[in-house]
């Protein structure tokens, strides 16, 4: 009880926060997302005058809605990500489990479906030639996690993408609630730790709790950079070819259609896409390692002309690739630059719709006038 107390009141005030700047929902009023409103099992997320409030008072602060957020626009100032991982590598015998209802294990999360996935993913990377088991044995009965299946969808995406990566993953999934876990006898039990408290002072107690917080309450961790880093330091990969469905990271390929508008550069919360405008032609670029692979720019494409491609490992260590190259053609008319389309009529947009309009008028004998 006295774990859970302390953890409880490290985490307190851990409540996600959304940067609207990166919400689908507000980014496009049409949009239909509604995921983290949906999967909030205490139902803390609301909207109130076309805005997503979390209530603080209700929030439990287990990280569902982050970790299936499609946008990443949904942060908690600490998670125990840090401290977690360094405990990990000191360990030979890993077993993951939660503090919300008593999953047991040496290795613990708030709730283990409030893990990320690009987390999640370096963690096992790093801790590859160790088996690692996850205890869900509890999640049946828990209010976080009897109608949730975050940890499963997560850790499948985070499988598939090691697969990409000819990494076969060494873990297992404890659903068994009677399934005894025997640990190592040189771990530090559970009664080991009311002997420190019995023993010492209490002072060797709030040393542990503080060093907890100066580790993990850190508003810079990063998921993304921390896989990537992570992947770097594999080395010897970077040839490797990842599906177009890898889990984890995504490459688009523009068509034909593609003729420039730049709606994908103003869409994206993450900045993935660049399109710039030079003395002779438009360059659209993408990158892989910004790109949150949320979609919105396929949805709000006009043109319909981006699609999802495989790509080489070494792409997601690039600030931007070029995608497509447009030429751009002088209007015959102002003399203004254009990106001429796959039907070319020699004029600019602008001046098209021009004589659309007085072609149309003239047709229903409205006013007289020439075309342009």
């Amino acid at each position: 009880m006295l774990i859970k107390y302390f953890i409880k009141k490290l985490t307190k005030k851990n409540y996600p926060v959304i940067s609207k700047n990166y919400c689908l929902s507000n980014i496009n009023r049409f949009s239909e997302c509604s995921r983290c409103r949906d999967v909030c099992p205490v139902k803390a997320i609301k909207y109130e005058e076309d805005n997503i409030v979390i209530n603080e008072n209700i929030c439990s602060g287990c990280g569902i809605c982050r970790t299936i957020c499609p946008s990443k626009a949904i942060n908690l100032k600490s998670f125990g990500e840090i401290s977690a991982f360094n405990e990990a590598k000191q360990k030979d015998f890993l077993v993951v489990g939660c503090v919300k209802e008593g999953n047991k294990g040496n290795i613990k999360f708030p709730c283990l479906h409030g893990l990320h996935k690009e987390y999640l993913a370096a963690f096992i990377i790093i801790l590859r030639n160790r088996k690692v088991y996850f205890n869900l044995s509890e999640c049946t009965e828990c209010i976080y996690g009897k109608d949730c299946n975050a940890f499963q969808n997560s850790l499948e995406k985070v499988v598939l993408f090691l697969k990409n990566l000819n990494i076969n993953p060494d873990y297992e999934i404890l659903n068994d609630s009677e399934k005894k876990i025997t640990y190592p006898k040189n771990q530090f039990s559970r009664r080991d730790f009311f002997s420190l408290i019995k023993k010492e002072s209490t002072y060797l107690v709030a040393d542990i709790v503080l060093n907890s917080i100066k580790t993990d309450n850190n508003d810079e961790f990063n998921e993304r950079k921390f896989l990537i880093d992570t992947i770097k330091n594999l080395g010897c990969i970077e040839e490797q070819l990842l599906d177009k469905d890898n889990g984890m990271f995504t490459s688009y390929n523009l068509n034909s259609k593609c003729n420039g508008c730049g709606v994908c550069e103003a869409v994206c919360p993450w900045n993935a896409w660049e399109v710039k405008e030079d003395k002779e032609q438009v360059s659209i670029k993408h990158s892989i390692s910004l790109c949150r692979s949320c979609g919105i720019c396929t949805s709000m494409c006009l043109e319909k002309a981006i699609q999802e491609e495989p790509f080489p490992l070494h792409s997601i260590f690039k600030d931007f690739i070029i995608k497509k190259e447009i030429s751009l053609a002088y209007c015959k008319y102002c003399w203004d630059k254009y990106v001429p389309g796959t039907k070319d009529l020699g004029i600019c947009n602008k001046c098209e719709k021009m004589n659309n309009i007085r072609m149309s008028l003239k047709y229903n004998d409205i006013i007289g006038g020439d075309e342009i």
